[in-house]
């Protein structure tokens, strides 16, 4: 096993701890501290860690309203502009979680259909409210910073939707307006 001694006195190991091609960096009493699994194309070059096979989703441009769940529509868009891995449905407006983690999950509802109605968005995991935002109404104006996001510990097949009250407007539909992301942390 290979030693990588720094310029203070302290050592760390590297290894390959099967023929998997992983990569682990060790303390120097043997103690993994990192793992990185080089079989998923995770890459390293010029002091940065890239991670091409992360899951991550990103879409705007709300078009339709989607399945209704209990009191919840689920919104859907039509510009989905990343879907690394394939795990956002846009005809459902389902996302499953491929792996257990936490996930950053954000959604800005920021244009409303009709200006003088309640606007409101909700994120659901596994059809359950877990966070919320509402608007009141504006009569001279459809526009509204209406975001909703957070941190979620999800199993694998864990599913996130988004979506707004079935009693208020529902979100409008110009490009670009409105968006949501999820993003596998880690």
């Amino acid at each position: 096993m290979p030693s990588i001694i720094s310029a203070t006195t302290s050592t760390g190991l590297v290894s390959s701890a099967d023929n998997s091609g992983s990569l682990q960096l060790a303390t120097n009493n043997g103690t993994t501290a990192i793992t990185i699994d080089t079989s998923q194309n995770v890459g390293i070059s010029a002091g940065r860690l890239t991670k091409p096979y992360q899951p991550a989703f990103m879409a705007h441009t709300y078009s339709t309203s989607g399945p209704v769940i209990g009191s919840y529509i689920t919104a859907l868009f039509t510009t989905v502009v990343t879907n690394r891995g394939s795990h956002y449905n846009a005809g459902s407006g389902v996302y499953t979680c491929p792996v257990a983690g936490d996930y950053y999950v954000h959604c800005n509802l920021n244009l409303r259909a009709v200006g003088a109605d309640w606007s409101s968005v909700f994120i659901l995991k596994n059809n359950t409210q877990v966070i919320q935002s509402w608007s009141q109404p504006n009569v001279d104006n459809q526009y509204d910073n209406n975001v909703a996001n957070c941190v979620l510990n999800c199993a694998a097949n864990d599913t996130i939707i988004f979506a707004f009250y079935t009693g208020y407007t529902v979100p409008g539909t110009s490009a670009g307006y409105n968006h949501a992301s999820i993003y596998l942390l880690g």
